[in-house]
């Protein structure tokens, strides 16, 4: 598994397409070696602003495109992030949105990054492995002074 952490990384064009390079050359490894997962992590850094976040999803996009090489090794793309990008569409692309009204590219934009998040399956998982409603559904009040530690 190859891990490409956001995480305290200043993107950038060349950031970008080194990681992608990177990934070619791991996949003209023999078809044979199996799939060549792929692990995007933390990408909620790099949504604070649009230059990072067009980065973000440039890198996402060139990860997910597909090799007429039979020879080359199959990739499968996970991304986490601990916001959900789709959940919080408006939140994050204020920007993006405010420039839709003086100018028609930035709605192509936008679509393009909807239309690339939109291709994801989503999963969500509670940090500690349980739902965090269990600790209230299943309360026991001689408990208490657990909850406030």
């Amino acid at each position: 598994m190859l891990r490409i952490p956001l995480l305290d990384a200043s993107l950038s064009s060349w950031w970008v397409d080194d990681r992608v390079r990177h990934v070619k050359e791991l996949k003209k490894t023999s078809a044979a070696d199996g799939t060549l997962w792929i692990l995007v992590s933390n990408l909620e850094a790099q949504l604070v602003d649009k230059k990072s976040r067009n980065e973000a999803f440039r890198l996402i996009e060139q990860l997910l495109g597909r090799s007429l090489d039979k020879d080359e090794r199959r990739t499968a793309l996970i991304v986490t992030s601990a916001i959900d990008p789709i959940a919080h569409f408006d939140e994050l692309f204020v920007d993006e949105r405010q420039e839709t009204y003086a100018n028609v590219i930035p709605e192509v934009e936008l679509n393009r990054s909807s239309a690339l998040l939109s291709r994801f399956t989503r999963c969500y998982v509670p940090l500690d492995g349980q739902s965090a409603w269990n600790s209230w559904h299943n309360y026991d009040p001689t408990r208490w002074p657990e909850s406030v530690c």
